[in-house]
């Protein structure tokens, strides 16, 4: 008996020195979200502020690509956004495993697994998936049987919005090249991105149905193909120099290093609660980091929104913009958190403005990405806590320009502009600019006056000294 209750005492006690240990990274659930149209979210392979986001998509596809209840496998895809509507953006360079052409199922239970940085699963015909990926480069094992095809799509089934445009060039045994365009999320603008494929065993290339590419391999002495998939914005040279950069890291070294990167950013807040509480906690926490992301190559170049390359100095130019109700929250929470990297965040904005932004998206896009309005806000917020590393004096007659073009068709138009004309107002104030304070406050006290006061108001007051009576049933 006492030999029962000192080992039913050890396991608890290790049960407890267990909890005891573990960071906000293992609370991380990648499957919060990801069932129908409740989130929107999705599994991927990432780093933080990573453009590769290298995820399997379910078919029929589900604004990220990825449905949990969908259990049929359409491919495995290097980008994509998260938690946006429309049909979202992304979905490219899908490869598809093939030993034969039935429709493969994934095998939820018991064989999925997703962690920051990595993911894995195992479909229905025995074959295994593995996923990690760094910025801008996606690693994919694919453990087969014998024989065996991965299918290259590179269609119009590629790409979640409207494909414009997929090609490819053949560079070796082992290797690709070539670029896609497509529409950005609700086809608002378009994105422009350049790859380099890389097998770690020869194909031999077909082309299959469509704008397919059918990569069949002979089994080789390590039981899997592993396919590395490197992107760029700038061109498909840049592209093949990514991949060169990266050549000597391993699989292990790729998702170690993710991992290291994930509980650095999942470190910065210790929260108490029960462990549902740290599991939501920590996931939300985890999806901040998600966007916007680096764009720029090694070497520091990047193209502007007019498409033009651009080097820059002293920064990470960032892209991949969701600033829609996000400015309220999310941003202001990474300017406290990670004050640093949110220095390039805002000089990437400020650069946008000096190219031309838009409400959505241009046409020359590095990477999918969705709506930047309210971006003023978000300066204005970084201004005043001093995080620098930007000069808004430098934009402000594109700060003035945007102001100009501000939606007043409806009730919500006239609110969230007043929000902006509000911070162009103290922006002017914090630059020494008084009677441009003055004008844009009393623009944005009109906006809000005009629709909500004037207008809600009345009905308001009528509403309020009404005396409603009940009757009965």
């Amino acid at each position: 008996m006492k030999r029962v209750f000192f080992f039913v005492s050890m396991l608890l006690f290790a049960s407890f020195l267990q909890a005891q240990n573990r960071k906000g990274i293992d609370y991380v659930d990648l499957f919060i979200g990801t069932a129908d149209d409740f989130g929107q979210n999705d599994p991927a392979a990432a780093v933080p502020y990573g453009m590769v986001k290298v995820s399997p998509d379910t078919d029929p596809n589900n604004h990220s690509g990825y449905n949990y209840e969908n259990a049929q496998l359409m491919g495995v895809s290097v980008n994509r956004i998260s938690g946006v509507g429309c049909s979202g953006a992304g979905g490219n360079m899908r490869i598809v495993p093939r030993t034969d052409r039935r429709p493969y199922v994934f095998l939820h239970k018991g064989t999925e697994k997703a962690f920051p940085g990595y993911y894995a699963v195992e479909l229905s015909n025995g074959i295994r998936v593995e996923l990690t990926a760094t910025s801008n480069m996606a690693i994919e094992r694919y453990y087969f049987g014998n024989n065996h095809t991965l299918v290259l799509e590179l269609d119009h089934r590629s790409s979640f919005s409207r494909l414009l445009k997929s090609e490819y060039r053949q560079l070796s045994a082992t290797s690709l090249s070539g670029e896609y365009q497509a529409m950005n999320n609700c086809n608002y603008g378009r994105y422009i991105q350049y790859y380099c494929l890389q097998s770690s065993q020869p194909f031999a290339l077909a082309t299959g149905s469509g704008e397919k590419l059918n990569l069949s391999f002979t089994k080789g002495d390590t039981g899997f193909v592993e396919i590395r998939i490197a992107l760029s914005g700038m061109d498909e040279k840049t592209a093949m120099k990514e991949m060169e950069r990266q050549a000597g890291l391993t699989f292990e070294d790729v998702q170690t290093a993710a991992r290291t990167l994930w509980d650095e950013k999942l470190s910065k807040i210790e929260v108490s609660g029960t462990d549902a509480d740290k599991t939501m906690f920590y996931t939300s926490l985890y999806r901040s980091f998600l966007s916007p992301v680096n764009v720029t190559s090694h070497e520091g170049m990047y193209r502007d929104s007019k498409g033009v390359p651009q080097k820059a100095d002293g920064f990470t130019y960032m892209s991949f913009w969701s600033l829609w109700d996000t400015y309220r929250t999310k941003f202001p929470l990474l300017s406290l958190i990670d004050a640093t990297q949110y220095r390039d965040v805002c000089r990437s904005l400020v650069e946008l403005y000096r190219s031309g932004i838009d409400r959505y998206a241009s046409d020359y896009e590095m990477t999918p990405t969705c709506r930047t309005e309210h971006a003023v806000i978000i300066l204005l917020d970084a201004m005043r806590k001093d995080i620098g590393g930007f000069d808004l004096q430098s934009v402000y007659s594109q700060l003035e320009d945007e102001a100009a073009s501000l939606p007043m068709q409806s009730p919500d138009n006239f609110m969230e502009s007043a929000y902006d004309l509000w911070a162009l107002a103290q922006i002017s104030k914090d630059l020494g600019m008084s009677q441009k304070h003055e004008y844009y406050k009393a623009k944005s006290d009109s906006a809000w006056k005009t629709k909500w006061v004037e207008r809600i108001s009345p009905i308001s007051r009528l509403l309020s000294c009404s005396t409603l009576s009940v009757v009965p049933t």
